[in-house]
């Protein structure tokens, strides 16, 4: 099954949902599921697209566009959304672990 968690927030911010998420996921991706975080990117120092345990995570301003009452931002946060769930994950996350990494390991079996 392909599931797309969508929180308000997600590690490294640290509160119940976020740690019942950092312990659920996982268990859910060893399970054969496949899954995508999205999440607000509370702080700029965060970037767009990172990994947590071979999960994708994506982090959209959804906060400070709402904020900022700035249509146009929302509208395109609602197209990189629907981006986001037309495409699969899992192989970006390991493209992104390579180029952290500079190699291939640690992506043994991702897809």
């Amino acid at each position: 099954m392909r599931v797309l968690f969508w929180s308000q927030s997600f590690w490294p911010s640290i509160g119940g949902v976020e740690v019942l998420a950092t312990r659920l996921l996982p268990a859910l991706r060893q399970r054969g599921h496949e899954i995508e975080v999205l999440a607000d990117r509370f702080a700029p120092h965060l970037p767009d697209e990172a990994c947590f345990e071979r999960l994708p995570v994506h982090r959209l301003p959804f906060l400070a566009a709402l904020a900022g009452k700035d249509l146009q931002e929302q509208v395109q946060i609602g197209q990189q959304v629907a981006a986001i769930k037309r495409r699969r994950g899992l192989g970006r996350c390991a493209r992104l672990l390579r180029e952290e990494t500079g190699s291939t390991a640690g992506t043994a079996g991702t897809p």
